[in-house]
């Protein structure tokens, strides 16, 4: 495992507050972002919060399936559905 990661991130963004909207470039992937429509936003996108909860999925997710393997603890493959224990995510561990 390398011991030193990084990462390259390019974001610009245009308007100010709601009104604007945004776009991130990392590796061959090209995300836009704005406030959502509901908060008075463009809806354009995906919005800030989606990005997070992207985020901090990705790390606890690979990390969980690390130390479920590492302890030899059999498992089923992750799904995609509605989640009960949380906010109306639609990833679920099954």
């Amino acid at each position: 495992m390398p011991e030193d990661l990084s990462f390259s991130i390019d974001a610009s963004w245009t308007g100010t507050g709601r009104e604007g909207r945004g776009t991130i470039r990392s590796g061959g992937l090209e995300i836009a972002y704005s406030a959502p429509a509901s908060m008075g936003g463009q809806g354009s996108g995906t919005s800030p919060e989606e990005l997070l909860m992207a985020a901090v999925t990705a790390c606890y997710s690979g990390t969980l399936f690390r130390v479920l393997q590492q302890r030899a603890t059999r498992y089923p493959q992750p799904g995609r559905g509605p989640c009960s224990a949380c906010y109306g995510c639609a990833f679920r561990f099954v």
